[in-house]
C-alpha cells in the first residue's frame, strides 16, 4: 500500500516531465507508417538517405536535449524533499491508525488505538 501511494506522489510530482515525453512520443505514433520497402530500393541517392538519418538522429538528440534539464530539476527537487515528504507521509499514515481501532488491530499495532479494546 505505501509502494502504491509512493508511485503515485511520485507521478503527481513529476507530472509535468511525464506530459512533455507523451507529447514527444505522440506524433510519431500518429504519423503514418513508412513502406517496409528499403530507400535503396527506391533508388534514393545515398546522400540523401545520409542526411534523412542525420534530421532524424538530430531530432531525437534535440528532444532528450529539451527534456533532460526538465528531468534533472524533477529529480533534484524529488531528492531534496524526499525525507520531509516521507515523514509527512508517516505521520499522515499513524495518524490513520491511531484513529481507526480496526486497522490498528490489523497491522498488530493496539498501542496506537487510541480506545483499543
Amino acid at each position: 500500500m505505501l509502494l502504491v501511494v509512493a508511485v503515485v506522489a511520485l507521478v503527481v510530482r513529476t507530472i509535468d516531465v511525464l506530459l512533455v515525453i507523451l507529447l514527444a512520443v505522440l506524433p510519431r505514433r500518429l504519423s503514418p507508417r513508412p513502406s517496409p520497402t528499403p530507400l535503396h530500393r527506391r533508388s534514393v541517392p545515398e546522400p540523401v538517405g545520409l542526411l534523412v538519418g542525420l534530421a532524424i538522429s538530430g531530432r531525437t538528440v534535440g528532444v532528450f536535449v529539451l527534456i533532460a534539464p526538465a528531468v534533472y530539476e524533477q529529480v533534484r527537487d524529488l531528492l531534496a524533499n524526499l525525507p520531509q515528504f516521507l515523514t509527512e507521509l508517516d505521520a499522515t499514515i499513524s495518524k490513520l491508525i491511531r484513529g481507526t481501532p480496526l486497522l490498528a488491530a490489523c497491522w498488530g499495532r493496539d498501542d496506537l488505538a487510541l480506545g483499543a479494546c
